[in-house]
């Protein structure tokens, strides 16, 4: 007899922060990822998009668009433009907000993730990659922004 076992893989951020909308209002938010096996099926789940997956997702991607109104759009967290952001997932600190005193970046707004900062380019649009495993985050990746010279 032949027993194959499989690694069954099981994680869950529940994501909590708070968004600074451009009316000058912060809110407390939860936006988490979690892989689980509900009902015989695997599900994802990223905020409150669920769907039903066959295996863990190799990334989810966040949108950050920087409007001429010098307002972010992230249509993932909200409806409404934001000022910034702090969000913990995991081990991980994410923060977005403005800078005055970068007013040769485009939208003045620094993107921190682990300690790491991020500025618009002249595209005024940037992508957070969350990179998963069957053991959750591996590694945040960002694309259309970029780091300041050392």
């Amino acid at each position: 007899m032949l027993l194959s076992t499989f690694a069954v893989a099981d994680f869950e951020y529940s994501g909590q922060g708070q968004l600074f909308e451009a009316s000058g209002q912060a809110q407390n938010f939860q936006f988490g990822f979690s892989f689980l096996q509900h009902e015989g099926e695997y599900r994802f789940n990223a905020g409150k998009l669920s769907m039903a997956v066959d295996e863990v997702p190799k990334r989810y991607t966040l949108e950050l668009v920087l409007n001429d109104q010098q307002q972010i759009w992230i249509s993932d967290f909200s409806k409404q433009p934001l000022s910034g952001f702090e969000w913990v997932i995991g081990n991980h600190q994410l923060q977005l907000r403005q800078e005055p005193a970068t007013s040769t970046i485009a939208g003045q707004y620094k993107l921190t993730i682990d300690k790491t900062d991020y500025f618009f380019t002249s595209k005024k649009r940037g992508q957070i990659h969350f990179m998963f495993s069957d053991k959750g985050i591996t590694e945040i990746e960002v694309d259309s922004m970029m780091t300041p010279k050392r």
